[in-house]
């Protein structure tokens, strides 16, 4: 199962990407200066984690985590994300089952944030554009990491009080879309139970 091994080529960039966001230098999105809301939204979270980082000397530290994720959960709606990834199958699990799976999923994209941390050495992100249409929009923004270039795009929406991430696009990949794939499988071989026991184990093997 590609989304939760990490095996996948996707994962693997996603993951970059993740690791990315907490090294980047200050001259990050030096290149345009972001002046819509959705973009702010984006670029003011990657601050903030920049200087958590730094203050914390840029090492996976265990005190590190609750302050990470009390800037990186106000900026993604997981709920969302969470619904999306399952799609038709969201109505497959009952109440108690769905909210199970937002936490777990939640953590598991959490954890694998601070798990790659260290492997990052450089990186950089430059700030792309920003287009809107209404209560969404996507931010555009190019990574840079060993010579190698990553176009990420992030899906925002607006939620009425701010804006916030339901989606992200690498290299024309939708998470969501990736994973919707990956867990509607698992579901079909192994029912909701069996989705929620796989991540239930891998969220532990991240901690």
């Amino acid at each position: 199962m590609h989304a939760i091994s990490c095996k996948s080529r996707f994962s693997l960039l996603w993951a970059a990407f993740l690791s990315c966001l907490f090294l980047l230098p200050s001259s990050v999105l030096a290149e345009r200066t972001p002046e819509g809301a959705a973009a702010k939204r984006v670029v003011s979270t990657i601050d903030k984690v920049r200087e958590t980082v730094k203050e914390a000397g840029g090492k996976a530290e265990d005190s590190l985590t609750p302050k990470l994720e009390e800037i990186i959960f106000p900026v993604f709606n997981f709920k969302d994300m969470s619904r999306a990834c399952l799609g038709k199958n969201w109505k497959v699990g009952n109440e108690k089952q769905q909210e199970e799976f937002v936490q777990l999923f939640s953590k598991l994209l959490s954890r694998t944030y601070l798990n790659r941390i260290k492997e990052i050495e450089s990186s950089s992100v430059e700030f792309i554009g920003e287009k809107v249409k209404g209560k969404r929009a996507i931010v555009k923004t190019l990574v840079t990491k060993d010579g190698q270039k990553y176009p990420i795009s992030y899906r925002l929406r607006d939620y009425g009080s701010d804006w916030r991430v339901y989606d992200v696009v690498i290299e024309n990949i939708s998470l969501v879309s990736n994973y919707r794939e990956d867990f509607s499988s698992i579901i079909r071989r192994k029912e909701f139970d069996g989705l929620l026991e796989m991540l239930r184990e891998k969220t532990a093997s991240e901690a």
